[in-house]
């Protein structure tokens, strides 16, 4: 059976100003949680606004859900809930959150008036508050409170946790993994928290320079990236089956530490040329897509 397809991207380009986003081949299925990763500055911002509607592309199409914005603008967007630390509520002319929750509820076939209430009570907000005397973090809770209560197929979350406490953020982590406890529901976030990758993400999307340079299943990543401890150089060196950096740590001969992103076809021309593996070692996730951001 063909996968339904939440977020379709072809041929998309964008420029704002000196900076230009893409060429963006990309397909989402429904499901899973992507999480993209990059630099400040790669473009990741810009990718969301598109995937909203909010920038149109200069190049290229996006379909959320099989559906085109320029047919169906009110049918997707009832289907995606949007977080960020950067809401412009105001825009809307809404001053309390009050006035917020009235505004979304309607909009939203789903609002689950109990979640809300729920939530921002854990997040300590007064649902009487003036939006514009919340403080940045109050801002970034009820963003979040706000998306997950209008119980859509897609969440969107821009850095929405960014800079939130501890508790705060577990509670949040928590509530994704309750999202995604519906069938077809898709989560695709931003984020510089490496937890947080770690405990949610399927699928992690690297982008930089506006460019998107791979999608990669987090658990093959973390369990075919690996570290080897050998006693000599291979042969290819860097152009060793499957490896992707050489440290000769200011050595030319003795032990060598090579990175291989392709366990099996790394140790196989290990054995074929007779050099002994000393130890394997586990890597972080912050180390792992340091190296493939260096080498894609």
């Amino acid at each position: 059976m063909e996968a339904n397809i939440a977020v379709a991207m072809k041929g998309v380009r964008k420029r704002l100003d000196t900076f230009e986003i893409g060429t963006i081949d990309l397909q989402l299925e429904e499901g899973f949680v992507y999480a993209v990763v990059g630099p400040n500055g790669a473009g990741k911002s810009t990718l969301f606004s598109m995937l909203m509607n909010g920038l149109k592309p200069d190049q290229g199409q996006v379909q959320m859900f099989g559906m085109d914005y320029e047919q169906d603008d009110v049918m997707i967007k009832r289907r995606i809930a949007y977080a960020s630390n950067r809401q412009m509520w105001e825009e809307a002319e809404l001053s309390t959150v009050k006035d917020l929750v009235d505004f979304e509820s309607l909009w939203y076939p789903n609002w689950d008036s109990n979640q809300f209430t729920n939530l921002v009570k854990k997040f300590g907000i007064d649902r009487n508050a003036k939006l514009l005397k919340m403080s940045t973090g109050e801002r970034q809770r009820l963003s979040i409170a706000v998306a997950l209560a209008k119980n859509t197929d897609l969440l969107i979350m821009d850095e929405a946790t960014n800079g939130l406490d501890f508790m705060t953020s577990k509670i949040i982590v928590d509530q994704i993994g309750k999202f995604m406890d519906n069938d077809g529901r898709t989560v695709v976030f931003a984020t510089h928290i490496l937890d947080e990758i770690k405990r949610l993400a399927d699928y992690i999307i690297l982008q930089e320079n506006g460019v998107i340079k791979g999608i990669f299943e987090k658990d093959e990543l973390l369990s075919t990236t690996k570290a080897y401890w050998i006693e000599r150089l291979p042969e290819q060196g860097e152009q060793t089956p499957g490896v992707i950096r050489v440290d000769l740590t200011g050595r030319v001969t003795g032990p060598v530490r090579i990175i291989t992103s392709q366990v099996q076809a790394t140790e196989s021309e290990l054995i074929r040329q007779q050099i002994p593996i000393i130890s394997v070692e586990s890597l972080e996730l912050d180390e792992i897509l340091s190296f493939y951001m260096e080498n894609n």
